[in-house]
């Protein structure tokens, strides 16, 4: 009898797991894992709406209630976090390490769990400096709880590099990875819905540091040459309503709100083209560009900026223009536009780049080799 490999034990903590979608790679991880995932009872997730849990009798997820502090940082209403209950060898933290939630967590393992070894996921690819003693402090508790790590797994070779200049993590400690993946089967071509016009779509925050505007610009440009593009829009944030009121003004433009992740394979379906055109600013780039491998699986032609994770993300399986460069992104949905071949090959190029590096499978295999590997290591 062919003896069965160890089977790791972890407790993955993530604000992510209220999203159903996301949820996939736990039930995948549990396949070659002892696994359970803690998450918010409720709260925001990304562009969607606020969320509740709706899950329970699985085994695999467990909720928290959370009380906000301010910005992004929360403090969780429990003192163990399960890690007592469930006592795992790996505890996978998805929070920077200067956060309150990481240094809370890191608190429950040294009480009860103190064995475990520490997997820090990060998707920041740059680091935001605060005056005076807040700046200190921060800079403090980043470079402490990077000590405190023993694997890091970053959204981005870009993340990766940022942690070693500034907090001196090694490259021996640090791995580039998918932080979710995606389900290739949920997020596939289908048959193209049918529609007027050229639509090129976009889904995330709609906020000044994803180059919202920049899109938007570029299509009007195009329009004003008597090229009969439409803009669809899917997402929430400050530039909202000032979108929403120039969509009544120009029939081109179309907005919707935040909306489940299941109608974004739908919405993806309906395009012909994709664009992500995240700018770069001195304290934030592209973290992760999940919408862009979104579209990829789907197999829409995408278009991105060299911002952040973006040109690795989509490899040469899509187009990159420089970030801010409005007239570049506009010559280049141009060319686009009239180039129905070169689409084709984009299309097919990003649906294999998903299926190879993205798919859940491939990410739930890295990811327990990753796992089993630190183990070993002890």
């Amino acid at each position: 009898m062919t003896p069965q490999p160890h089977r790791p034990r972890v407790l993955i903590v993530s604000r992510s797991f209220l999203d159903p979608e996301s949820r996939k790679l736990i039930r995948v991880l549990a396949q070659s894992l002892d696994i359970q995932a803690v998450t918010w009872r409720s709260g925001p997730v990304l562009i969607f709406a606020n969320c509740e849990f709706d899950e329970v009798g699985s085994g695999l997820f467990r909720t928290v209630k959370t009380l906000r502090l301010f910005g992004a940082q929360y403090v969780f209403l429990s003192l163990d976090l399960g890690l007592r209950r469930w006592n795992p060898g790996i505890l996978h933290l998805e929070f920077d390490p200067w956060s309150v939630m990481f240094w809370q967590a890191l608190l429950a393992r040294r009480l009860f769990s103190p064995r475990a070894r520490l997997v820090c996921t990060v998707k920041k690819n740059t680091y935001r400096p605060h005056r005076g003693a807040a700046g200190w402090l921060k800079r403090r508790l980043a470079t402490e709880g990077c000590k405190r790590v023993d694997r890091f797994l970053a959204a981005s070779s870009k993340t990766a590099a940022l942690y070693g200049r500034l907090f001196g993590v090694p490259a021996s400690r640090i791995g580039v990875g998918s932080q979710l993946g995606i389900d290739t089967v949920a997020f596939s071509a289908g048959d193209s819905l049918a529609h007027e016009g050229f639509v090129v779509g976009y889904s995330g925050q709609l906020e000044p540091h994803k180059g919202v505007t920049d899109l938007v610009e570029a299509v009007g440009a195009l329009r004003a040459e008597g090229i009969d593009v439409v803009l669809h829009l899917i997402g929430a944030g400050s530039l909202a309503a000032q979108l929403v009121e120039k969509s009544h003004r120009d029939e081109w433009l179309r907005i919707s709100g935040a909306v489940p992740r299941s109608e974004i394979p739908g919405f993806l379906r309906g395009l012909d083209l994709f664009a992500l055109p995240s700018r770069i600013l001195p304290d934030h780039e592209e973290h992760d560009a999940y919408a862009l491998i979104e579209a990829m699986a789907c197999g829409v032609p995408c278009v991105g900026t060299d911002s952040g994770a973006i040109p690795e993300t989509l490899g040469d399986a899509g187009e990159i223009v420089p970030a801010g460069d409005v007239g570049r992104l506009t010559d280049t949905l141009r060319e686009l536009v009239h180039d129905g071949t070169r689409r084709t090959r984009l299309s097919a190029d990003a649906r294999v780049r998903a299926v190879r590096h993205f798919d859940l499978s491939a990410v739930a295999r890295d990811r327990t080799q990753m796992y089993r590997e630190l183990l070993h290591d002890r």
